[in-house]
Parts: C-alpha cells; structure tokens; sequence
C-alpha cells in the first residue's frame, strides 16, 4: 500500500509582521480614484477590493476568520499606502517540478459522490471542484505557468486517476 500524504486542511495564519509584509507586497492603493487593490495571488492580476469579494482576494491566512466587513476594515487600515503601478506586480512565483509534484500530491483529490476533482484553493481555504474550464480560477499560476494550463489540468486528471476516489 502506497504512503499518501494529504493535506491536513489546518490554515496556518500568518504572524502580525508577516500579515504585514504580505499586505506590502499584494497591496496597492491607486491615488486617482481612492480604491484598494489586492493582487490575486491564484491569477496573478491586480483586482479591486471591496467588502464584498474580500474573501475571494485575500488569503485566509493573511485575513482571517470573520465578518467580511470587519475584515474589510482590517485590511484596509493595514493594506500597502504604495501607489498602484500597473507594471509592478506582487507574488508571483515560479514553483519547480518538485514544488508542484509536492502539491499535486498534498492538495488534489477525487470524490465519488459525486464524482469530482478538487484541489485546495489556497485563498479560500477550503477544497474546490474544479474542472479543465474552470482550474485556472483556483489554482495558483505559479504552479502551471510553465507548463500550460492543459498540461497542468493532463497532470492533475491523470496522476488522480491513478489513485482513486475518496468518499464524501
């Protein structure tokens, strides 16, 4: 029997100084019209932010659990003052052939009832069901930027396979 590793869906919270430094880098606040911008870290696009989709741009483990107005607040008092630059971008990583095989094997499965393919969406925190049409929405660029997305999707459908479906 194969050893497969999961993940343990626990969110790990970033600390006060790393909250910080994320909001510094995926931040921007644009002079001209007032409004906050969050770059998403999944699509790797500067997004305007309000209370209402809050929670479909800032990480769980930079925001938190909570009201999403009361998170709205906290992020714009703690948001980055730097002006928005439309060239200037915020995370985007480049994730190695062994990153990805790592998160493929932690953050992918199959349910059977119904039968579907999620993958951890990293800003929501929770699993998601995707499809080859919808994948690019939450999984993260960085790990299928050098591939393509149809590979990636290749990837994901055939090592999934492979393993089976779990209940649920």
């Amino acid at each position: 029997m194969r050893n497969i590793i999961m993940r343990d869906d626990a969110v790990r919270m970033l600390s006060g100084p790393n909250q910080r430094e994320w909001l510094a880098r995926n931040t921007r606040y644009d002079p001209e019209t007032g409004r906050l911008l969050v770059w998403n870290i999944i699509t790797w696009k500067w997004c305007l932010a309000t209370s209402e989709n809050i929670l479909e741009l800032c990480p769980l483990s930079v925001r938190g659990f909570g009201d999403p107005d009361d998170i709205w607040t906290d992020v714009r008092s703690k948001a980055s003052r730097q002006s928005y630059d439309p060239q200037q971008r915020g995370d985007t990583p480049d994730y190695s052939e062994a990153e990805r095989s790592a998160w493929l094997r932690e953050s992918r499965r199959r349910k059977c009832l119904p039968e579907r393919i999620e993958i951890f969406n990293v800003i929501q925190g929770r699993w998601i069901a995707v499809t080859q049409e919808n994948l690019a929405e939450h999984y993260a660029r960085g790990y299928w930027d050098l591939i393509g997305l149809g590979n990636a999707w290749e990837e994901i459908d055939a090592e999934i396979s492979r393993k089976g479906c779990t209940s649920g």
